[in-house]
Formats: structure tokens, sequence, C-alpha cells
């Protein structure tokens, strides 16, 4: 970029890349001021300061949380109402996504942040389930506890 814009021009053009590079640091600034005035006076949530953090009572729940894709995925779909609650299961990047026949034996959404889970949006019978980049790794456990039929 510099060998294309700022030597060529800078020139004829010298003063108004100067101005744009004092802009940016003034809007940093004005960023940075704000943000830190609405977290500190306001107690602004941004993520990884939310309320609900998970605390773990014993290695073998960090164990369970954060290792075993085995046993997160046997836990989530007893949490989902069982094998027999679970209509569809796909996965992007990060998410899982279900849907389900009944909502109402559904777990609560702290008992899935409770096993590793690291959030739950839930709108209707679709619930996407929040794990990480691990999430193909905990999909194939998931399948092969529900079966073939969730997984397509």
């Amino acid at each position: 970029m510099a060998s294309l814009n700022f030597i060529p021009l800078g020139a004829s053009h010298g003063i108004t890349y100067l101005l744009a590079l004092l802009v940016g640091l003034c809007f940093t600034g004005i960023y940075f001021t704000v943000m830190r005035m609405l977290i500190l006076q306001f107690d602004f949530k941004t993520p990884g300061r939310e309320d609900d953090e998970v605390h773990f009572s014993s290695k073998e729940d960090y164990r369970l949380a954060h290792g075993d894709k085995n046993a997160l995925a046997a836990r989530v779909v007893d949490m989902l109402g069982g094998a027999d609650n679970i209509v569809s299961a796909m996965n992007c990047t990060t998410r899982l996504r279900i849907e389900v026949r009944d909502t109402r034996v559904v777990a609560p959404v702290g008992d899935f942040l409770a096993v590793g889970v690291r959030g739950v949006v839930a709108h209707g019978k679709a619930i996407q389930l929040i794990i990480g980049t691990d999430v193909t790794s905990v999909k194939e456990c998931f399948d092969l506890i529900v079966g073939a039929s969730a997984g397509k």
C-alpha cells in the first residue's frame, strides 16, 4: 500500500494522508473512552463479561465439559429430551443446530452451560448450541448416540 499510494501520491496528497491518520487516532481514542465509561459506569456487558459464569465443582466436571466429546454429546442428547425428541441435527463451524419435537422436555439453558456448552439460542423448536470449533467431533458422537436418522 505504501509503494502504490503513500510514496507516489505523497507529494501531492501528503496532508490528506496525515489527516486520515489523525482522524483514525481520534476515533480510536473516542471509542476507547466511551466503551470504558460504559463498562465502568453502567456495567455494560461485553463478550466474556456475562453474569452467568459456569463454575466447575470437580475435575471430572471440567474434563466432561472440555475433554470427553462422547460424554458431552450424551449429556446434550439427554438434556434435549432423548433421541426420540430430536428431529434433525446439523452443525456449522461452531454451532450444533437441532430441531426438536417437544420443547417442554428440553432442559433449561443453565443446565447446558453447566456441562460445557458455551451458549444456547432457542427459537421455537430450533435450538442452536454454541460448542466451539470442536463441534464436528461432538456432532459425530451425537450422531452415533441419536442414530443416522437425526444426522440427515
